[in-house]
């Protein structure tokens, strides 16, 4: 029981430490960068911001990022590429150091050769080159990521949060074709904590080299015994989900005050998007063992020590009374200073007359 308060109170103290150590000065805005792509002469669409390529098997291309700095100081930038991935909030992620999807082919990644540190003098602009080659064959689909400048901070043994602006202009790869038809699976269903609140989570990856967006998911879980399947025990509802090509995500629901036991259990989910349409239905167990862990570590299933409470209380009651005391004592300790100092007074006068 004191386990589980101690997690809980432990965040809230820790959020407090932390508050206490920042140092207003380090936390500053963003970084006086701008950065825009110059269009290469391979754009496939014209209309946007980003890198947007159609290139032959095995070419090697020459993408120029331009940087400006309008601060009066030098700025350090670290340079990585990566792929684009499904965070398990359901968005499309390119900075992300996600572990990449077993259905991945082609990464940008692996695709890509290119400086790992720039700096941008003082009130500049300077062209920063990379270049990526296209597999030696000819493939289907989209191959998606992006270019992340993130400013380098050197160390200075202080403590405090330091700020670290990060800039990241995203790169597609168009194959031939281009489209390939859209799928959705469902890998696995699982109990787990999360931020330390009880949740179920679904597995869902997208296997094709495909960008899927739009996707409303509704999610509904029943007891396995229930075969009428009347009313569902847990119920979610999410819309304008999307998938990177090749990649998985956790997508999942707080069970809040719910609780939820050991048992067999199904879980059955409907996708839809404008790329196509999913159903799932699958069964899953929760041991009595993962509920139990599982409960220990939730703050929400945190019972109320009225010990602790007490114990809290006379502290604080404790505190209040020795201020009191404190305050007392200090008052009458005035009013003693001032009655000797005028009896003292008096006698003076009295040796003068």
């Amino acid at each position: 029981m004191l386990k589980k308060l101690e997690i809980k109170w432990f965040w809230k103290f820790s959020f407090l430490i932390m508050l206490l150590q920042i140092n207003v000065s380090e936390v500053s805005a963003l970084l006086p960068v701008q950065i825009s792509s110059i269009p290469s002469a391979n754009q496939y669409k014209k209309d946007v911001t980003y890198f947007d390529l159609k290139l032959p098997p095995n070419h090697e291309e020459n993408l120029v990022v331009k940087l400006t700095n309008s601060g009066g100081s030098p700025i350090r930038m670290q340079v990585t590429i990566k792929s684009a991935v499904t965070g398990n909030n359901g968005i499309i992620e390119y900075d992300s150091d996600k572990k990449r999807d077993q259905t991945l082919k082609y990464s940008l990644v692996d695709l890509s050769k290119y400086e790992k540190e720039v700096e941008i003098p003082a009130n500049q602009t300077i062209d920063y080159t990379f270049t990526v080659k296209t597999p030696s064959e000819a493939f289907q689909g989209l191959v998606v990521g992006g270019v992340v400048f993130t400013e380098i901070i050197p160390s200075d043994g202080k403590a405090g949060v330091k700020s670290k602006a990060s800039y990241t202009k995203a790169i597609v790869l168009h194959g031939t074709p281009d489209v390939v038809k859209s799928n959705i699976k469902l890998t696995k269903v699982f109990l787990q904590l999360d931020n330390y609140h009880t949740a179920l989570f679904g597995n869902l990856q997208n296997p094709t080299a495909s960008l899927i967006k739009n996707i409303h998911s509704t999610i509904k879980v029943y007891d396995k015994r229930d075969a009428k399947r009347k009313t569902p025990l847990y119920e979610d509802e999410k819309k304008d989900l999307e998938m990177a090509p090749n990649s998985n995500f956790d997508c999942h629901f707080r069970l809040g005050k719910k609780r939820i036991r050991a048992g067999s259990y199904v879980w059955i989910q409907d996708l839809n998007s404008p790329q196509g349409d999913w159903h799932f239905e699958q069964n899953f167990e929760i041991t009595a063992a993962k509920v139990s862990d599982i409960n220990k570590k939730d703050v929400t299933t945190v019972p109320v020590n009225i010990w602790l409470y007490v114990a809290i209380s006379l502290i604080c009651l404790l505190l209040l009374l020795l201020i009191i005391w404190i305050i007392r004592k200090q008052m009458k300790i005035r009013k003693e200073w001032k009655q000797l100092k005028a009896e003292a007074a008096l006698k003076h006068e009295n040796r003068d007359q």
